[in-house]
């Protein structure tokens, strides 16, 4: 009788310190993959970077930075976001425990579907073409609505 291979997790992979192959379910069919190969650069020493200073000022402009920086890179750097160190430390704190004190089946309660590609929260044009057209009103008007400054509490950090 065969048994039925487990999905690999990506904390598996990073604890054994190993370079394996990537599993199959986090490599992304073609049409579904950026295209914009230039919009990182060759080495890594420069991290897009996003001032939050003007952020009442420049409202417009930095929500086109932000839509860029999230298609383009997938990443940033925020700065001047008034967000408490105390606060930054204690978001840290509580990512770190979940994946140091949660057992696995624990983690697996929150795990992606594993059936396709791995999409870490991105549309797929499948699924924008399944949306009826009220959907894709509602979702272009909280967009507009929304002016970039709710990335103070879903910012990337470097945990």
């Amino acid at each position: 009788m065969e048994v039925a291979s487990r999905p690999i997790r990506v904390q598996s992979i990073a604890q054994s310190g190993a370079a394996p192959q990537v599993p199959p379910e986090y490599i992304q069919p073609p049409k579904t993959r950026p295209n914009n190969p230039t919009a990182r650069p060759s080495n890594n020493s420069h991290i897009l970077s996003i001032d939050l200073s003007n952020a009442v000022r420049y409202a417009v402009i930095l929500h086109t930075k932000i839509g860029t920086a999230c298609r383009e890179w997938g990443a940033f750097h925020v700065t001047n976001h008034c967000v408490p160190p105390k606060l930054l430390d204690e978001i840290r704190r509580m990512g770190r425990t979940f994946f140091e004190a949660c057992s696995m089946d624990e983690k697996l309660l929150y795990s992606c579907d594993t059936s396709g590609a791995a999409t870490e929260g991105k549309s797929t044009d499948d699924d924008q073409k399944n949306k009826t057209k009220k959907e894709k009103e509602k979702e272009e008007t909280r967009q507009q609505e929304n002016t970039g400054f709710s990335i103070l509490s879903t910012s990337y950090m470097s945990i």
